[in-house]
């Protein structure tokens, strides 16, 4: 586990360096990035960004949902509820 800076409070959260067994990806709500004219990359992309914002400590846990051209393409979630806030 890394602890990092937590807000202007400088209190710190948990967050350990595997993230994976924390990160859940709805695969059958999610469409081919191709279907609406995007790139795999692109999605990769804005995953990383998101993963780059969890491993910040800020938020125990963040749940994405981003429709283009009306289809689902991200249906994600990384984190927990219980086991790495700041009180546990």
């Amino acid at each position: 586990m890394i602890s990092l800076p937590l807000g202007l409070a400088g209190s710190r959260m948990r967050v350990p360096r595997r993230i994976g067994a924390l990160t859940r990806i709805d695969h059958h709500a999610e469409c081919a990035p191709q279907v609406v004219g995007l790139r795999e990359r692109d999605i990769a992309g804005i995953w990383e960004a998101v993963e780059r914002y969890y491993r910040s400590g800020q938020n125990p846990a963040i749940t994405i949902t981003i429709r283009h051209r009306g289809r689902r393409i991200m249906q994600r979630s990384i984190g927990a509820l219980r086991g790495n806030a700041l009180a546990e």
